[in-house]
């Protein structure tokens, strides 16, 4: 009994989960968009509503309510063919939405959640192991399943494209989130003993002050130093090791390259014309942005204009 409870009940860093979440998002997004059909009107405002909670299920927005939104709008797809799909294959997916709907631990990291939350060691937060455990015994059956299919048809993983995309998402359960959190504070540990970006705030200012815990959430690898600056800061700055300063946009630019949840963005901001309306757009926040402070509280939410 006790190592049934151990199996099931231990708490691991659900990171490894957070992880799984947006490649099921992936799955399941292509997978539609591959083999849709619309035929009414009806179905067309279910289809919206879907991609509508699939996003935010993908960015981790509650991640939930989003899941189990995105679950029904799934089934009631299927159910009115709107997605002719191999029903072992699509029934899989439905399983293992299910199975995440049960929890929001998917929502830990790597998740607008997380953000809103402000906890900077959202990383390598404990949760209950069963999820992960009841999805890892989930993609055993699976394989099982698909590999008795594909000994009775030659052709059946040609006719099940949605196999190779939600299994090779099911691998990445069978990492443990302890070898995860260890690679991570690997990586923390080497970046604390190299010169590392610094970047520099006004710390009277709540907005600027919320900004940063956002920025120390992100960074998942440690490899900014973050200085409190001087009083009325008008742009945060980053300063790389050698020298080199980037401030306001241009600092949020540089930074996209350091901090993995801002990787998505890296294509918008260098597109041509991105220089000058970012800039302004950062300006214009600047401006107002004692309207904005959301996790920090000061004695003054009077941020310097």
């Amino acid at each position: 009994m006790k190592h049934i409870k151990n199996l099931f009940l231990e708490e691991q860093p659900s990171i490894g989960l957070s992880l799984f979440r947006l490649f099921v998002a992936l799955t399941v997004g292509l997978q539609v968009m591959l083999v849709w059909q619309i035929p009414d009107a009806l179905l067309m405002v279910v289809a919206g509503f879907f991609y509508l909670t699939w996003f935010c299920f993908l960015i981790g927005l509650f991640a939930q309510i989003s899941c189990i939104a995105m679950t029904a709008c799934c089934y009631y797809l299927y159910t009115f063919n709107a997605l002719p799909i191999d029903i072992f294959s699509w029934g899989m997916v439905l399983v293992t939405l299910l199975l995440m709907g049960l929890t929001a631990y998917h929502g830990d990291y790597f998740s607008l959640d997380a953000l809103r939350r402000g906890d900077v060691n959202a990383y390598h937060r404990q949760r209950p192991f069963v999820i992960q455990r009841l999805l890892q015994l989930q993609a055993v059956v699976f394989f099982l399943i698909a590999l008795y299919a594909m000994t009775g048809s030659g052709k059946w993983l040609l006719d099940n494209p949605l196999f190779f995309l939600l299994f090779s998402a099911q691998l990445m359960l069978f990492i443990h989130p302890s070898r995860i959190v260890g690679w991570i504070e690997s990586r923390r540990r080497l970046n604390e003993q190299s010169p590392r970006p610094c970047v520099i705030y006004d710390n009277d200012c709540a907005f600027c002050c919320s900004s940063i815990v956002v920025l120390q959430i992100m960074d998942l690898w440690g490899r900014l130093n973050y200085i409190p600056g001087p009083k009325g800061l008008s742009e945060m700055a980053v300063e790389m090791p050698d020298g080199k300063k980037y401030g306001g946009f241009f600092a949020f630019r540089r930074l996209s390259w350091m901090l993995p949840m801002l990787w998505v963005l890296i294509p918008f901001v260098y597109l041509p014309g991105a220089g000058i309306i970012g800039s302004l757009v950062y300006r214009w926040i600047a401006r107002h942005r004692y309207l904005f402070a959301v996790f920090h509280s000061s004695s003054s939410k009077a941020c310097h204009r």
